[in-house]
C-alpha cells in the first residue's frame, strides 16, 4: 500500500501546482434543510481550489435525488449507486485525480461504511481530501478518526431528523390533522398553521362528473384518456399550477390528471399516511339538499369502484400510450429489462426496414452487456403477436366490447334475481293468510295476479341472460385483428400483456395473468439479409418453447432491476416475483444448490 507523508496541504502550497482537484457537490432535494446549493458549493469549493493552487479541477455533480448513504459502484456493493461518485472513484483509482474537494463533509458521505471505504481508497492512492477549506489529513490516526466521527455524526443529525418528523406525522394521523399540504384539484389549503382546507365547488362540480363518467353511472362508461379528451374540448382547466408556479400549459387536459382524480381518497373523505388510510371529518362538506349535513364529496362506493376498475387497467408508458406502433412500451430486452426502441434501417438492396432494439447497447449511457441480447424486425414481431395470440387477443376485445353494456346487465341480472326471490316470499305469505278468508275461486284469482308480476320478472331474467350469453358467445366475429380500430386493438394487447422480451433463442411473452409463452427464432441464410425479408423469423409457439422461454432471460436480477427503472414509482408496490413471476425464485434456488 503505497502511503503518504504526514503532511497536510496548506493554502499556496507548491505541491498542488502537480495536482488535479475533484469538485464533488451534492443536494437530495431543493428544499433539504439549510444546505448550499449544487451552484453556491460549486463556488466555495472553486475558491479554495484557488487558495491551495491546485494545477486543474474536474467537476463531478451528482444529480437531484442522490442520497448520502448510496454507496458507489464497485461491483460487490448493492445499489442504489451514485453515479458521479462512481466516476469519481474510478478516477481516482486511473491516477487522473490527486484530492478531493467538497463544501462540507456531508455532502459526499453520511455513512460510516462509505467513509471507511473512501479513506482507504484515499489513503492507498495517496489522494487528499480537502472540507471546509482544509486538508482533513486522512493519512493520520487522527484525521481518520475525526473524519469517521464526523460522518457518524451526519448520520445521527439526519436520522435524528427523519425521526421526529416520523413521529410528528403519526401524531397529526392520530389526531386526524394533515400530514401534508392538502391544496389538490378540488381543495384549497386555508393556510400551513390552519389545519383546514376549503372545497372548491366548481371542481368538486367537476370531480362528480369525473366519476359518473368513468363509471358508466347514466351513460356509457369512458376511460382516463377519453374523459380528458372531452375536458378539453369544452376548455376545461384540470391542471392549476402549485402555488407559486404556474402550470407549462392549463388547457391541456391529460389523462394522468383524470386518474389522479380518480386515485385521491380526499373525494371520499378518507387520508393516507404511510400506507393507512383512516376517515377525517375535515374532508366533508355541506350537502347539496340544503339539509346541512356534512357528506363526502363522492360516494364511498363510486371511489373503490373507480380503483377496481383503475387496477384492471395496464399501466403504460407516456410515450408508449401516443406512439401508434402496435407493441410499443410492452418489447422489452431480455438482458436488461428495459422498453426497446425502433430505429430505421438501410438495405443494401434497396428500401428501408425497422427493428426493435435496445439503446443502452450504445451510446455514452451503454449498461446493457448481455449475452442473450437480439433484435427483431418491427413488423414480423407484429404479425407473430396478431397470429399467434389471436384467440386471446379476441377475448379481450370481445371484453372491452361488452364491458360497459355486460356490466349494466350483470347488475340487472342480479337486481331482478333479488327481486325474484323477494316476489316469491311475498306470493308465499299472502296465499298463507287468504287460506281461511277466501274462497278457491278467490284465491285462484289472488295467485293468478301476484303469479303475473313474478313471471314478467323471470321472462326479464331470461332475456337478460339470453343477450349475455350471445356477447359471451360473440369471439368469432374477430376473425381479422388486422382489420380493428388500431386504438382498440392496441388496448386490447396492453390488457394482455405485460412485456415481451427479445433474447438470443426467442421472444419470451408474461402475459397479464401471470403465465408465460415463447417461441424460438428460426434464423433464414445470410444472404436474405440485405433484402426485404426478415432473416429472422419467429416459430410458432409450442410446449418446449413455453417450457424453455423464462429461461432465456440471461440475468435476473439486471431484468429485474431495469424493469424497475423503467416502470419508475409503480414498481416500489411490485415484488420482484411479480416483476419475473417464478424464474426469480428458481434462479435463486439454483444459485444456492451451486455454491453448496
Amino acid at each position: 500500500m503505497r502511503r503518504m507523508k504526514v503532511d497536510a496541504l496548506q493554502w499556496g502550497d507548491p505541491r498542488c501546482k502537480e495536482m488535479t482537484a475533484a469538485i464533488y457537490t451534492r443536494l437530495s432535494t431543493a428544499s433539504e434543510g439549510k444546505s448550499a446549493s449544487c451552484a453556491e458549493q460549486m463556488e466555495i469549493c472553486k475558491n479554495d481550489a484557488e487558495r491551495f493552487g491546485f494545477a486543474k479541477t474536474v467537476n463531478f455533480e451528482e444529480a437531484e435525488g442522490q442520497k448520502a448513504d448510496w454507496w458507489y459502484d464497485d461491483g460487490r456493493s448493492l445499489g442504489p449507486h451514485r453515479p458521479e461518485l462512481t466516476k469519481l472513484v474510478n478516477a481516482i483509482r486511473n491516477g487522473q485525480i490527486q484530492a478531493i474537494i467538497v463544501y462540507k463533509q456531508c455532502r459526499i458521505v453520511r455513512d460510516s461504511g462509505i467513509s471507511d471505504a473512501l479513506n482507504k481508497l484515499c489513503r492507498e492512492f495517496g489522494t487528499r481530501f480537502i472540507c471546509r477549506g482544509r486538508d482533513t489529513e486522512v493519512d493520520t490516526a487522527r484525521g481518520l478518526y475525526q473524519v469517521a466521527v464526523d460522518s457518524a455524526g451526519a448520520r445521527q443529525w439526519r436520522d435524528q431528523i427523519s425521526e421526529d418528523i416520523i413521529r410528528d406525522h403519526a401524531y397529526k394521523f392520530r389526531m386526524r390533522m394533515f400530514t401534508r399540504n392538502p391544496a389538490c384539484f378540488g381543495w384549497r389549503s386555508c393556510g400551513i398553521d390552519t389545519q383546514a382546507a376549503k372545497p372548491v365547488m366548481a371542481e368538486i362540480e367537476i370531480i362528480r362528473r369525473t366519476y359518473r363518467m368513468f363509471l358508466g353511472i347514466g351513460a356509457q362508461p369512458l376511460g382516463p384518456y377519453q374523459i380528458a379528451n372531452i375536458f378539453e374540448k369544452e376548455g376545461l382547466k384540470i391542471i392549476t399550477g402549485s402555488k407559486g408556479h404556474t402550470s407549462k400549459n392549463n388547457k391541456k387536459v391529460y389523462g394522468s390528471a383524470i386518474r389522479q382524480i380518480l386515485e385521491n381518497p380526499m373525494h371520499a373523505g378518507y387520508w393516507v399516511h404511510n400506507g393507512e388510510m383512516a376517515a377525517y371529518d375535515r374532508l366533508l362538506i355541506p350537502s347539496a339538499d340544503e339539509t346541512g349535513e356534512l357528506t363526502t364529496v363522492i360516494p364511498e362506493e363510486w371511489y373503490y369502484a373507480a380503483q377496481a376498475k383503475l387496477a384492471s387497467i395496464p399501466a403504460t408508458g407516456r410515450k408508449a400510450s401516443g406512439d401508434k406502433r402496435l407493441l410499443s412500451g410492452i418489447v422489452v430486452c431480455a438482458s436488461c429489462g428495459r422498453p426497446m426502441h425502433v430505429n430505421s434501417k438501410n438495405l443494401k438492396l434497396g428500401g428501408k426496414t425497422t427493428r426493435w432494439f435496445c439503446k443502452y447497447r450504445i451510446g455514452a449511457a451503454r449498461d446493457c452487456w448481455g449475452e442473450t441480447y437480439a433484435t427483431i424486425v418491427e413488423g414480423e414481431l407484429d404479425r407473430w403477436v396478431l397470429d399467434e395470440l389471436a384467440p386471446y387477443l379476441a377475448n379481450e376485445l370481445c371484453a372491452i366490447d361488452n364491458e360497459g353494456d355486460g356490466n349494466a346487465l350483470r347488475d340487472e341480472l342480479a337486481k331482478l334475481k333479488r327481486k325474484i326471490t323477494e316476489l316469491k316470499e311475498v306470493e308465499t305469505k299472502k296465499l298463507r293468510s287468504a287460506l281461511m278468508a277466501l274462497d278457491e275461486d278467490q284465491i285462484a284469482a289472488l295467485a293468478q295476479e301476484l303469479r303475473s308480476e313474478r313471471q314478467d320478472t323471470e321472462r326479464r331474467i331470461m332475456d337478460v341472460q339470453r343477450t349475455l350469453g350471445l356477447q359471451e358467445s360473440s369471439l368469432g366475429a374477430y376473425d381479422d385483428l388486422s382489420s380493428k380500430d388500431p386504438a382498440v386493438l392496441k388496448t386490447a394487447v396492453r390488457r394482455l400483456l405485460n412485456w415481451i422480451a427479445i433474447s438470443e433463442q426467442g421472444v419470451t411473452v408474461l402475459t397479464s395473468a401471470g403465465s408465460y409463452i415463447g417461441a424460438s427464432f428460426v434464423e433464414k441464410d445470410r444472404t436474405q439479409y440485405s433484402s426485404t425479408e426478415n432473416r429472422r423469423s419467429i416459430l410458432p409457439p409450442t410446449a418446449v418453447s413455453v417450457a424453455l422461454s423464462p429461461s432465456w432471460i440471461g440475468d435476473p436480477v439486471r431484468f429485474i432491476a431495469g424493469r424497475r427503472d423503467a416502470i419508475g414509482k409503480g414498481a416500489d408496490k411490485k415484488t420482484d416475483d411479480d416483476l419475473l413471476p417464478g424464474v426469480w425464485a428458481d434462479r435463486i434456488e439454483e444459485d444456492d444448490a451451486e455454491n453448496t
